[in-house]
């Protein structure tokens, strides 16, 4: 019986262990960048182009507070009557910051191939609400 015992006490106690072992999760690394919508004051763009031009966006609106904030980059979809514009904004969390406000200062968005027809480019904000402008494409 006691070998038994042993036995039982020796499963339990390497069950516990290995129930620990396996739960025990180690720290994930804290992040190094974190990406951000940025807030779009206001664009410029042509109001209608040619089929076959290339449509030319330019931005402007904060970026951030010092040097540790910068423009990364443009995510869009498009639909048959929509164009829509969110741009993103890196923040570098683990690098040295200089100081010095950091601008869109006129960065600009190129598309090309655009359809005839009327579209509505709408600028995603970030509190999800946009900024919406009309486009017409001619022949």
């Amino acid at each position: 019986m006691k070998k038994s015992t042993f036995i039982l006490a020796f499963i339990t106690i390497f069950g516990i262990i290995a129930a620990i072992s396996t739960s025990c999760k180690k720290d994930d690394p804290a992040p190094t960048q974190e990406y951000y919508v940025i807030k779009v004051d206001s664009i410029i763009y042509p109001d209608t182009i040619t089929v076959g031009d290339t449509l030319k966006i330019k931005f402007y609106g904060l970026v951030g507070e010092n040097s540790c904030y910068q423009f990364a980059q443009w995510n869009n979809e498009f639909d048959v009557d929509l164009i829509q514009l969110t741009t993103m904004g890196i923040h570098y969390l683990t690098q040295e910051c200089y100081e010095g406000i950091t601008y869109l200062d006129g960065a600009e968005y190129q598309l090309r191939g655009v359809p005839k027809g009327s579209y509505t480019i709408k600028i995603v904000q970030p509190d999800n609400s946009t900024m919406d402008s009309q486009l017409y494409v001619k022949e």
